[in-house]
């Protein structure tokens, strides 16, 4: 069995804006991170903040309404992008 090195990338969201219904609330209203390359980073928040939300945006299973999130990009490498507004 062989093993594959891995290099690590940083995530970034920026102004992202996501919402369930279309004129609901926004189950993230302006968030900004950025993880740099090979940190180990916690996310910690009460229920209802937005955790799960954000997850699910930088792995691509949502997409934002609005600001952009890049992940899985490793120094000189092509990244993927989500960008909305």
């Amino acid at each position: 069995m062989t093993t594959e090195l891995v290099e690590p990338f940083a995530v970034e969201a920026r102004d992202v804006v996501v919402r369930y219904d279309r004129d609901g609330e926004p189950a993230l209203d302006h968030a900004d991170l950025y993880i740099p390359a090979g940190s180990i980073t916690g996310l910690l928040g009460r229920n209802g903040a937005g955790k799960t939300t954000l997850l699910s945006l930088l792995a691509g299973f949502r997409r934002p309404v609005a600001g952009r999130s890049s992940s899985g990009s490793p120094a000189g490498s092509p990244n993927r992008s989500r960008t909305r507004g």
